[in-house]
């Protein structure tokens, strides 16, 4: 980023404008309570951050500035995955409301990065419980973590519907989480057991799950959660481990390399190639454990 702002300046003989580095370590204040999921937006250089705790979305700049862009008006909403979608530049948010229980209803929430402003897409088939989230187009496909099911929320139509319901995709522990495309798939990450699925985009019922060598992903209370893009390897958010996924035959196999945290880290994304992880604290907020204070979001 730097050595293109330099470039341009050079070109255009206006004076370089300084560019705030980015940390390697970003202290989230009490007001993001149990962070569950987050994402990067390059064109505002900033982190979008949600909370399980109160479902609010903050934002925390390259320099650090922490700003509250949106409070939801009603109490019981958590806010989970989030990316950033590739052509408009909004944010997607999965956000539940009373998550884990028969009553619980999701959301997808897309947020005006700038504004602030976020409209609202209620998912189809309740009672359901959102995890993550991706976008395909004008498709948004969002994970569900208590039943066998994939949402989908077509924005240009702003019609919703359950896409997928498919018994491979039924909870064991915690289901369906971390959500990513890879060309003609999807590629979804299950908790307990932990493993990866494959969902063809053209017939999605012809899943199947990625046969995956080398080290595990992890086992309870490690398991694979978020997952982002590093070039052209899969990094999978495991708690206290982080699993580096590649594959030479379009998904159907995969080698994994994992390493252990000394944090347990809840989603992973990437800022101007470098990778970064955010420290919930998800299983003490589940498990009701202590927490380890604070919040962060750090580079791996």
């Amino acid at each position: 980023m730097r050595v293109l702002l330099l470039a341009l300046a050079a070109c255009t003989g206006e004076p370089e404008v300084p560019v705030e580095p980015l940390h390697a370590d970003y202290v989230l204040s009490d007001g993001v309570e149990y962070p569950e999921g987050f994402a990067f937006h390059h064109e505002e250089r900033a982190f979008f951050v949600g909370s399980l705790g109160n479902g609010g979305i903050a934002r925390v700049d390259a320099d650090g500035t922490e700003t509250a862009v949106f409070t939801p008006t009603e109490a019981g909403w958590s806010t989970l995955g989030m990316k950033v979608h590739p052509d408009t530049g909004e944010v997607l948010v999965c956000a539940v409301r009373d998550p884990s229980t028969p009553d619980a209803v999701s959301e997808l929430w897309v947020l005006d990065p700038t504004a602030g402003d976020v409209a609202t897409h209620a998912l189809a088939g309740a009672p359901n419980d959102c995890n993550d989230v991706v976008a395909v187009g004008s498709d948004v496909y969002l994970t569900d973590r208590e039943t066998p099911r994939i949402h989908r929320v077509d924005l240009a139509t702003g019609e919703a519907s359950v896409w997928l319901e498919h018994p491979a995709l039924t909870p064991q522990i915690i289901g369906n989480n971390g959500i990513v495309q890879a060309g003609d798939a999807l590629l979804v990450g299950q908790y307990a057991p932990a493993r990866v699925l494959r969902v063809p985009l053209d017939a999605p019922d012809a899943l199947e799950e990625v046969v995956l060598a080398g080290d595990s992903i992890g086992s309870l209370p490690n398991g694979a959660d978020g997952m982002a893009w590093h070039g052209e390897t899969l990094v999978v958010a495991a708690n206290r481990r982080l699993a580096r996924l590649t594959s030479t035959d379009g998904w159907q196999t995969a080698q994994v390399a994992a390493v252990d945290l000394d944090v347990g880290v809840a989603a992973v994304t990437v800022a101007e190639d470098r990778l970064y992880g955010l420290k919930g604290e998800v299983v003490a907020f589940v498990l009701g454990t202590p927490t380890d204070l604070p919040f962060r979001i750090l580079e791996l």
